[in-house]
């Protein structure tokens, strides 16, 4: 990815609603049926209750897929892995044609797509994305599914100066900017969940978001 499309990207706005929906009841349903498939986010920080659900994975299984910190996984291995790697459509997309519909015009861009669940107390430090690429490769598609709107639970966007508490609805595709700080976290005593879409960032898919504005 270039700065530049990064560019064209975030004069759009760093949280932008685009003009595709997909079921969150239907999603969580289809999702269900793969609830032993749930794997520890990160469990090189086994403190932090967090989760994930594969849609897209390295081979396209389901398990075994919790290479989540990239740095941490190239400190510790010495492997470069990118976000682009994790391409291969699990059962569950295979499965969901609710998910097919939202990610199916994606897909010469798709890269890793999961479902992240924040358990009562789960959260995610603030930080910014991009690993150890100094140019990003990827940009960051969202969407709210259960539990994520303030109080009770919150996803914080800003900078130093300006910090935003971002308000979804529920089943929408969102833009985010995370090349700028954020921060999760669930404070409510239900689980809060996204799902989280990397998309490899190309000409033909900064066109795509602008076409969905």
């Amino acid at each position: 990815m270039s700065w530049n499309l990064y560019s064209i990207l975030n004069n759009y706005g760093d949280f932008i609603a685009l003009k595709s929906f997909v079921s969150p009841k239907q999603v969580l349903k289809d999702a269900e049926q793969y609830k032993d498939y749930w794997e520890k986010y990160n469990p090189n920080k086994p403190h932090i209750p967090r989760n994930s659900l594969a849609v897209t994975s390295l081979t396209g299984e389901m398990t075994n897929n919790n290479v989540s910190s990239l740095t941490e996984h190239f400190d510790a291995t010495g492997e470069n892995i990118e976000e682009s790697d994790f391409n291969v459509p699990t059962e569950l997309y295979k499965n969901s044609s609710e998910l097919q519909k939202l990610l199916d015009p994606w897909k010469p861009f798709l890269a890793r797509t999961q479902f992240i669940s924040l358990p009562p107390g789960g959260y995610f430090p603030t930080h910014i994305d991009g690993g150890r690429s100094f140019i990003p490769e990827t940009f960051r598609l969202a969407v709210a599914i259960k539990n994520v709107n303030p109080p009770s639970s919150c996803w914080i966007l800003g900078d130093d100066s300006e910090y935003k508490f971002l308000t979804w609805k529920y089943g929408n595709l969102y833009y985010v900017n995370t090349l700028k700080k954020h921060t999760l976290f669930n404070t409510s005593e239900k689980d809060s969940v996204w799902l989280i879409i990397n998309i490899i960032a190309t000409e033909e898919s900064v066109k795509l978001v602008r076409n969905l504005i």
